[in-house]
């Protein structure tokens, strides 16, 4: 009975000093390792916060810089002593105006429009030099002083003879109840006789200040000589406490940049990473015990077979069966049965494993076949059943042959470039099918010319613009229209024309189109089959669509497709 509570002793003995010795091995690297990334996290935080600050600051001082730096060389060729200024007083002191002042005056608008035409958040540009006429030069022309230009001239009369150059806002209003808000910057020319006034959208200035500043939780001022906000976005005062607050002062303008940073936003991806290291660290202790506990179970599982072994022997007890091949001791026979149960237990499922992942890829295999076959065997069955119920062909038939070609020609393939012909062969399915739908609402012509059979292009260029023609062209028309596609070779470039006879588009919506297909990345939801051609037209070859449209005419879509992709 002692021998047995002996026994009973030593294993609960053997359990507790293994389990500690794992777990003493797991805490021990894990809390070290835990620690030692929340204080170097924690340091660097501090030490790269402040010059990462910094450094945005000085990004958007330069920013502030720009604006007003581009403007020196154009007040150095206007002042006082310029060929231009000398220029500008001759056409402000003429009433009646020549030739010769014509071209001069269309040069200095030029000169003034060039610069109003680069910048976008440039609203207007005034050059004044005092006249008994009332008159002021600026980037649209020669023009007299109305009380609309009170806003600048008196600004100038009242500060010329204390200031060289100033800046203040005001709101211009338009018809219709709206307004928008101006930042003037004055330069006073020679010894108070004329002045230069640049006008600047404050709300395009902000937007070019703040571009991508508020979703990384900082927002930036920027404030005149004399304190006052000239434009930029700050929070407000009850929330400013969370945020820590960086001014400089750009030079030469004299402007003040404040940057207000949002702790909350710029510490939280540090947070979010220290409170993923402490969720793996819980989540690796976690594992870690019950892989301990598993583990010291498990050795004391062999330990009682071992001893197992040793009782039966001692009290002449049939013994466990085991392996015929026998070593000097009982450990070495349990070792050798345990080493060959892992290693059949390894092979077993590295065997399993690949079994799994050869029927895994048989199966994607077969379902990528499946897919498009069944959806062309369903189609074909529900041609013949339409067959069977009516005797004879009649429109569904057509539609679901039409609807075949179609998936068979966008699915059968994985090559993108085809031949026109090809390409028209879908598009004739494709009319075909709408024809049926809308009951010959329009009719198709195709002026192809035999050599641009033959060229090849990229699938499915040509159904968006067709698709476009027909609902945003014919389907809008009440009477019958004409859809014309037109192919011919110029030059080695296939030169590809859809036409349609409907009900056109406004100047303005085609003027908006356009202008939208000179930047590929810009999508209209509204033509977004037109979008997309464009991309991919600007992707593959440099080119982009070109549009014509007239209201009640009907629209006229035009593209070019280089030789390099013609196969010969």
């Amino acid at each position: 009975m002692s021998e047995k509570v002996n026994l009973d002793a030593m294993r609960k003995v053997f359990f507790r000093n293994n389990l500690f010795a794992f777990l003493a091995l797991l805490f021990v690297p894990i809390v070290v390792m835990g620690s030692l990334s929340m204080y170097l996290l924690h340091g660097y935080i501090r030490k790269n916060l402040d010059k990462e600050t910094q450094i945005l600051l000085e990004q958007l001082v330069s920013k502030v810089a720009t604006v007003t730096d581009q403007f020196n060389p154009l007040i150095l060729t206007v002042d006082i002593d310029g060929q231009s200024s000398y220029v500008a007083r001759k056409l402000l002191d003429s009433v009646e105006m020549s030739y010769t002042d014509i071209f001069l005056l269309n040069n200095i608008k030029d000169q003034l429009s060039s610069m109003r035409n680069a910048r976008e958040y440039i609203h207007s540009i005034n050059l004044y030099f005092t006249n008994d006429h009332g008159y002021y030069l600026s980037d649209t022309g020669k023009h007299s002083l109305t009380p609309k230009d009170d806003y600048w001239f008196d600004a100038y009369v009242s500060q010329k003879e204390t200031q060289r150059s100033w800046t203040q806002t005001n709101e211009q209003s338009l018809a219709g109840g709206f307004s928008f808000k101006l930042l003037s910057i004055f330069h006073i020319l020679g010894n108070g006789e004329g002045v230069i006034v640049f006008n600047l959208r404050i709300s395009m200035l902000d937007s070019l200040l703040n571009a991508g500043l508020l979703a990384a939780g900082h927002q930036a001022l920027v404030s005149g000589v004399d304190g006052s906000v000239l434009f930029g976005s700050a929070p407000e005062p009850e929330t400013r406490q969370r945020y820590s607050v960086r001014t400089e002062v750009a030079k030469p303008s004299g402007w003040t940049l404040t940057l207000y940073s949002d702790k909350g936003v710029i510490f939280l991806v540090y947070r979010r990473v220290l409170t993923l290291i402490i969720l793996l660290s819980l989540l690796s202790l976690v594992i870690g015990v019950v892989l301990s506990i598993w583990l010291t179970q498990r050795r004391t599982r062999q330990i009682n077979a071992v001893i197992h072994l040793l009782e039966a022997a001692r009290d002449n007890e049939s013994l466990p069966q085991i392996p015929k091949r026998q070593g000097p001791t009982y450990g070495y026979i349990i070792h050798q049965i345990i080493n060959t149960f892992l290693q059949q237990s390894y092979l077993q499922t590295q065997l399993e494993a690949r079994k799994y992942k050869l029927k895994t890829a048989q199966l994607m295999a077969l379902q990528a076949q499946l897919n498009p076959h069944f959806l062309f065997n369903t189609l074909e069955t529900l041609n013949w059943k339409v067959y069977e119920m009516t005797d004879k062909p009649n429109q569904v038939n057509q539609m679901i042959e039409h609807l075949s070609d179609l998936m068979r020609y966008s699915l059968s393939s994985i090559e993108d470039m085809v031949s026109l012909d090809e390409e028209l062969q879908s598009i004739r399915s494709y009319l075909a099918l709408q024809a049926i739908r809308y009951q010959d609402k329009f009719e198709a012509v195709y002026t192809i010319a035999p050599e641009a059979l033959g060229f090849r292009m990229p699938r499915m260029l040509l159904q968006p613009i067709v698709e476009n023609a027909l609902y945003h062209g014919i389907k809008m028309k009440k009477e019958q229209g004409t859809i014309t596609i037109e192919a011919r070779v110029v030059a080695d470039a296939l030169a590809l024309s859809i036409s349609d006879d409907g009900v056109g588009m406004e100047k303005h919506v085609l003027e908006s189109l356009t202008q939208s297909f000179s930047d590929p990345e810009q999508v209209r939801t509204d033509h977004i089959g037109l979008a997309n051609v464009n991309a991919r037209l600007f992707l593959l070859y440099g080119t982009t669509l070109s549009l014509c449209s007239e209201p009640t005419v009907g629209t006229v879509v035009t593209m070019t497709i280089q030789k390099k992709n013609k196969e010969t």
